[in-house]
């Protein structure tokens, strides 16, 4: 068996995403026509958990190093 790194997103995600937003004065309508979600869908993503690809799509918008959302998981395979 080997060890592989798996890339996860981090548990308070949603926090910081929010955080992040209010810190810099972002609106969520703002990420939503950036990215090409609703504006209840970006809403959500501050109070609930989202995917890896929805994690760097939002590091991507804001040049936010994918580390920032994501951890490294050590996985046996």
């Amino acid at each position: 068996m080997t060890d592989k790194t798996k890339l996860v997103v981090k548990k308070n995600a949603c926090k910081m995403f929010k955080e992040y937003l209010t810190d810099h004065g972002v609106k969520q309508s703002y990420v939503a026509r950036s990215l090409g979600y609703s504006d209840a869908y970006v809403s959500r993503l501050t109070k609930t958990d989202f995917t890896l690809q929805v994690a760097i799509q939002i590091s991507n918008l804001f040049d936010l190093p994918y580390d920032y959302f994501l951890d490294k998981k050590l996985t046996n395979s």
